[in-house]
């Protein structure tokens, strides 16, 4: 069963996503404000959510590199390896 904190949390990926996959292709401030709202939020899961959803690999780049600029978070390797398969380099056998 999930609790509301969980629903909020997936929420957020849905809504970080949604901000990203809106921009027209630009990672620009108005995706960054929208990002800034979700920052003490970061954490593996919303990540690799988020990464997951986002439908351009360029913009998935780019909302990668702004979270592992914020404070008080770090990618760990599960990060990277969505990362990586985001971009098409992923193991695929």
């Amino acid at each position: 069963m999930w609790t509301g904190e969980q629903v909020g949390k997936d929420n957020h990926a849905v809504i970080i996503s949604s901000c990203i996959n809106k921009s027209n292709n630009v990672f620009d401030l108005e995706t960054q404000k929208c990002l800034r709202k979700f920052r003490d939020n970061l954490s593996e899961k919303l990540v690799t959510d988020v990464l997951n959803s986002i439908k351009n690999p360029k913009l998935g780049v780019e909302f990668f590199m702004w979270t592992g600029q914020q404070v008080g978070y770090s990618h760990s390797y599960k990060v990277y390896d969505v990362l990586l398969d985001v971009m098409g380099c992923g193991n695929s056998g």
